[in-house]
């Protein structure tokens, strides 16, 4: 139970900071 509640509570706190981590790995590593 506490993995879980960790998990959501990480999903929902870093789900920005995710994509902007995706956006910024296309932009680094896309030519």
């Amino acid at each position: 139970q506490e993995y879980i509640a960790f998990c959501n509570y990480k999903g929902k706190r870093h789900a920005m900071l995710l994509k902007r981590r995706k956006a910024e790995f296309t932009l680094l590593y896309v030519p």
